[in-house]
């Protein structure tokens, strides 16, 4: 069995490893998260989280926990920051393999895997430093442990610490989230086969010590610093008010449903196949229809509690992926054994294989978009990839099964490759925000300051990473009284749109100069002067712009010492 997970791993990975260290922070997350976790190194306090100087309490420092580790271990690096989130991974590939085993052969739990690693969404998240990789990894141990408790009918001490532990880290992962949809899944499963059974064994009352000890610890050391202010911003703002759309991005009931279909892709086309394969099993096979039905319990609960929520994102979704991905090994484990099937089924895996070979095939040529350059190493790997995406076809069109499915299994190891040879480096000019920071240390001088109007998260954790200090302004009077300091003073702005209402003021009144306006990584900038740059003794000289370059250079490339 442990072979099956290997070259699962060895067919995912490739996507993961080349193209997750070798780039700067991208937005829009990762900036911040870099930030928060600095600051918690250099204020000593890691109880509370804080956002340049301000209380962060959005999120329990669980996962600024992992990133500060990283950080204090290997220097302040781009890539340092993302270590935590390749082995929460790495451990989540490892956990679907487990999780799939349960219910389908070696094989099947395979390909599950690998369907899971090669999601669209699962994808996007994995290359990024995220908090919903690490809840969904806490999420899944604690869905392994309860279905392996099920299917046994036996609780073990060592599963119900797995279990209790991981809603506990849950929960000092991303709130009341984790345990929420756990639980949530856990009754929806009882409520459906009629069962209290497995609230019966799962040892409860020592359940509930485990996380009264994990997460208790946290919330106490949490009262100890703050008290019922620091109570009020977690629970009552970051839960209720987020839970009730009164706070965060808010939508309608309806928002996840178009992402049933986009956040599994190219492996959307394959779950009604599976969808098929797995109500078959279930009709046929008593034994296994409590796998089955957890998994529908799995997937039902948690969409509607995260559609019931009035703050939704897609980053969300992600613990709903799992459900996809065991249909889709259902399915290849169904076809591999060239087992008799719908004819429908054949033309929705021609259609997958065909949209797989395309993306695959004119992935290394993505970059030609950006840079307009075609060079000879891009073309030999879109006709690698283009030649074993053909091959593929041919055997799937021959009702060769394995075959096909041995052939389609080195698409991602190619991709993966791809990624980290041309497109990461593309990609990393166009989402990058460090040339912000370049940007400000041509105009700082060893007496200006740097002050920030209404700076956005993302913003302000990237300046804080970078070591570059601002200080926060938050109306037109404290503008007014820095316009006429008499040391040279820099106001940075952005926006999402390229209009931004404050600059127009602030320009209409003849007080403050644009040095500079940009676009950079997905957002618009503007950078101020007050009165001391209109003078020219106050334009930044040549030495000093060497020297902050200098200092960029050793805060982003060297390891601090701590």
């Amino acid at each position: 069995m442990v072979r099956y997970l290997i070259a699962a791993l060895i067919i995912v990975l490739p996507l993961y490893i080349w193209g997750t260290f070798g780039h700067d922070l991208w937005r829009p997350t990762e900036a911040r998260e870099a930030g928060i976790a600095r600051e918690m190194i250099e204020n000593g306090n890691w109880t509370a989280t804080y956002l340049n100087g301000t209380l962060f309490l959005e999120k329990p420092p669980l996962y600024t926990w992992a990133i500060a580790s990283c950080l204090k271990l290997f220097g302040y690096h781009d890539w340092a920051v993302r270590i935590p989130a390749f082995i929460f991974t790495l451990g989540i590939l490892i956990l679907m393999f487990v999780l799939a085993r349960q219910g389908l052969s070696p094989l099947g739990a395979s390909a599950a895997t690998v369907s899971l690693g090669t999601m669209y969404l699962f994808m996007q998240i994995g290359h990024n430093a995220t908090i919903d990789n690490g809840l969904m990894f806490f999420i899944m141990a604690a869905m392994t442990a309860l279905i392996t408790a099920q299917k046994e009918k036996v609780f073990s001490g060592s599963r119900a610490v797995i279990l209790y532990g991981s809603i506990a880290l849950a929960f000092l992962c991303k709130g009341l989230v984790g345990p929420v949809l756990i639980i949530g899944a856990m009754l929806f499963y009882m409520a459906i086969l009629k069962n209290g059974l497995l609230l019966k064994i799962a040892r409860p009352l020592a359940g509930f010590l485990i996380v009264l000890l994990i997460a208790g610890s946290w919330f106490l050391a949490l009262w100890h610093t703050g008290g019922e202010s620091y109570f009020r911003t977690f629970f009552i703002t970051n839960h209720v008010y987020r839970f009730t759309g009164y706070y965060g991005p808010a939508a309608n009931f309806w928002y996840y449903i178009p992402y049933l279909f986009i956040a599994p892709l190219p492996w959307t086309l394959l779950v009604p196949c599976g969808v098929w394969i797995v109500a078959k099993r279930w009709k046929n096979n008593f034994e296994e229809r409590p796998f089955w039905t957890w998994i529908g319990a799995w997937a039902c609960a948690m969409f509607i509690v995260l559609s019931a929520a009035g703050s939704k994102d897609d980053n969300y979704f992600l613990p709903l992926l799992p459900p996809f991905a065991i249909a889709a090994g259902a399915w290849v484990e169904h076809s591999f054994q060239n087992r008799p099937a719908p004819r429908w089924t054949w033309l929705l895996t021609i259609m997958f294989v065909v949209c797989c070979g395309l993306l695959a095939t004119t992935l290394p040529l993505m970059p030609y978009v950006m840079d307009h350059q075609l060079t000879c190493s891009r073309l030999i790997g879109s006709l690698m990839l283009g030649i074993i995406s053909f091959t593929a076809l041919f055997f799937l069109l021959k009702r060769s099964w394995r075959t096909y499915w041995r052939w389609a299994a080195l698409l991602p190891i190619g991709a993966g490759t791809v990624f980290g040879l041309f497109l990461e480096k593309s990609l990393n000019e166009i989402k990058s925000s460090r040339p912000l920071c370049a940007l400000i240390c041509k105009y700082e001088r060893p007496d200006s300051m740097l002050y920030g109007y209404a700076l956005g998260e993302n913003t302000s954790g990237l300046l804080i990473f970078y070591g570059i200090r601002s200080q926060n302004v938050g109306s037109i009077f404290e503008t007014c009284f820095l316009f006429s300091s008499q040391r040279p003073v820099l106001m940075l702005l952005d926006a999402a749109s390229p209009d931004n209402v404050m600059v127009d003021v602030l320009t209409a009144r003849q007080q403050w100069l644009v040095l500079e306006k940009t676009f950079i990584g997905n957002k618009h900038f503007w950078l101020l002067g007050n009165n001391r740059y209109r003078n020219p003794d106050s334009v930044p000289q040549k030495e000093w712009l060497v020297d902050n370059f200098h200092r960029l250079r050793m805060i982003t490339e060297d390891a601090c010492s701590f």
